[in-house]
């Protein structure tokens, strides 16, 4: 499975070079818009990668293997939307709301497999707040495009990867946090003693 991710994420750098850096019929600001998408979609998967690993270490495969198919999906999923985006296709949101509700199938699955896992609370979250995201991102984005216009713009793309960016902060403030690498990369720019204050603040356990 890593070794898939890392040929997507090669197969992905290599459509947004030969599809959008190498396209003189782009404008600047297009290329950087769909550069910028793209970085958004890399930023989901290995997010998910990532957070999938740790899981994964701490609660092995087994039984039918539908964790491992159900992994399998997602992956070429996010390869899906990185390759829509370089084209300027709108579907591109189809995939990654595909990638948000496996992601929360995968999470019920291990807790099915592992009811008494010490990531239940963790894998609980997962399995409510990758749904929810994808109807609440599914409307804020249609929202956007009948309102705003062209999410293929800088300010489109950059919308998105705030609503991506939001999603990690409900995440780590929903979860316990784990010391180290064992408790993966978190929300960007926000570091873990931040995550705490937050958490104090805002009166959450965990």
């Amino acid at each position: 499975m890593d070794f898939l991710y890392a040929v997507i994420f090669g197969f992905i750098l290599q459509e947004v070079y030969t599809k959008v850096i190498l396209d003189e019929q782009l404008h600047r600001l297009d290329k950087l818009a769909r550069v910028l998408l793209v970085i958004g979609v890399f930023y989901l998967l290995m997010s998910d990668w990532i957070y999938a690993r740790i899981l994964t270490a701490r609660n092995p495969l087994k039984g039918d293997y539908r964790r491992f198919f159900t992994e399998l999906t997602i992956a070429f999923s996010g390869y899906g939307a990185a390759v829509e985006v370089t084209r300027g296709k709108i579907f591109f949101l189809v995939y990654i709301a595909v990638v948000l509700l496996l992601g929360g199938y995968w999470a019920h699955r291990t807790l099915a497999e592992y009811p008494e896992s010490e990531d239940s609370r963790e894998l609980r979250v997962i399995r409510w707040l990758q749904p929810v995201t994808a109807l609440v991102g599914s409307v804020g984005w249609l929202t956007w495009y009948r309102s705003v216009g062209d999410l293929f713009s800088v300010r489109g793309a950059v919308f998105l990867i705030t609503m991506g960016w939001v999603f990690d902060l409900v995440y780590d403030l929903a979860t316990p946090i784990k010391p180290g690498i064992t408790g993966g990369p978190g929300v960007r720019f926000i570091g873990k003693t931040w995550i705490e204050k937050l958490k104090k603040l805002l009166k959450i356990r965990g």
